[in-house]
């Protein structure tokens, strides 16, 4: 298999990313954005994909789904309930990290199944997902949310794919999440604080895929300095990390890559 020299699939990702976030944008509802993303993913050569929203009975309760899962294996998932045994639904709640599933517990051993999250194993083996990778997505406040995709591909075939394309997949888990909580507020926003000129040259060379070093050596400052601003820049955008913050800045256009 050919790949991509680095620097050209550093470039064809943001372009991707930059299309993506323009089209989930103009999504005039889930179906809509249900097509993008499934396109997006096919991109990378992926064919399925899901995005589930929740939120406790305290914050109201809701439960989204996008997904283009096989319609037979989402309708029995739905009917059967799977979601209270699904051991990638409640790994989702308690990680803040992208896994890979098939995949190894936070010590190194392969989690541990019970008899019935077995089951769910074989039935998604049996419609074509047979291994795929999650991203758990938190916020805001007690919602919780989790991007994940899925392979026909062998575990060690798509761990290869994974591994090229986890960073970018994150960001466009992040778009997603972050549009679509938007579509589904009451339309009451928080007041944005401005970013100061230097922690938007931060975000802009830290979103181009470079390290705390390199953005010191770039802008003549400390790596400590680096980090302070992202610090700021993070608070100020309310977001839960770097690479959430990075999301959110290329989202509303205030940094461009």
């Amino acid at each position: 298999m050919t790949r991509e020299p680095t620097e050209d699939r550093m470039t064809n990702g943001r372009q991707r990313l930059q299309r993506l976030l323009e089209e989930l944008h103009s999504a005039a509802n889930s179906r809509h954005r249900e097509r993008v993303i499934a396109d997006y993913v096919r991109s990378l050569g992926v064919p399925f994909f899901a995005y589930s929203l929740y939120s406790p009975p305290r914050a109201g309760g809701r439960t989204l789904h996008i997904t283009n899962y096989p319609p037979s294996w989402a309708d029995r998932y739905t009917e059967e309930s799977f979601v209270e045994q699904d051991f990638v639904f409640h790994k989702s709640l308690r990680c803040t990290l992208p896994f890979q599933w098939p995949g190894a517990s936070e010590s190194g051993e392969p989690d541990a199944l019970s008899t019935q999250q077995q089951a769910i194993v074989f039935e998604a083996n049996a419609v074509g997902l047979r291994s795929g990778a999650s991203f758990p997505l938190h916020g805001p406040g007690h919602a919780k949310a989790s991007f994940s995709i899925a392979s026909r591909d062998d575990s060690k075939t798509f761990a290869e794919l994974f591994t090229r394309r986890k960073h970018e997949l994150h960001l466009a888990a992040l778009y997603l999440h972050d549009i679509v909580v938007e579509a589904q507020s009451d339309g009451t926003s928080v007041p944005e604080h401005p970013l100061t000129r230097r922690e938007l040259d931060v975000l802009t060379w830290v979103a181009r895929g470079k390290t705390y070093w390199e953005v010191s050596m770039i802008l003549s400052i400390s790596e400590h300095t680096v980090k302070e601003h992202l610090h700021h820049a993070r608070k100020k955008l309310g977001a839960t990390n770097t690479t959430h913050a990075v999301a959110l800045a290329l989202q509303r256009g205030v940094v461009m890559v």
